[in-house]
């Protein structure tokens, strides 16, 4: 849930509302067959978190969100509705996407208005 009551966090710098922001889980596994001919399931991990983000921001925060995506692990604090509670995790940021809105270059308060989307993937 992100929402104003319960923002995110990106190594402990409380981030702006994205514009979207949709989470998957994906467990880890290795399925094999056995002779009979059913699977033999070796599960490594439930729930690695992916997160795919996106921001509409002046260029002060898109030079932040493009620092974070040259770390190789930042910690996401975030809510978890399971847990009703936040939790944290060690992730990295992969397929960093910046575009600078039409016409958004004129506003003389700031150096343009970015579209900036990535992914989150947890370690």
């Amino acid at each position: 849930m992100i929402s104003r009551d319960y923002p995110t966090f990106f190594d402990n710098v409380q981030m702006l509302l994205p514009t979207s922001w949709s989470e998957s889980s994906e467990v880890i596994e290795t399925v094999n067959e056995s002779e009979a001919g059913t699977d033999i399931v070796d599960i490594t991990r439930y729930d690695k978190l992916k997160i795919s983000a996106s921001y509409r921001c002046t260029d002060s925060w898109a030079k932040i969100l493009k620092e974070f995506s040259k770390k190789d692990i930042i910690v996401v604090k975030r809510y978890d509705y399971l847990s009703d509670a936040y939790e944290e995790r060690n992730m990295r940021i992969r397929s960093f996407k910046a575009n600078m809105m039409h016409y958004s270059d004129r506003i003389e308060a700031s150096n343009g208005i970015w579209e900036i989307s990535f992914t989150l993937e947890e370690y």
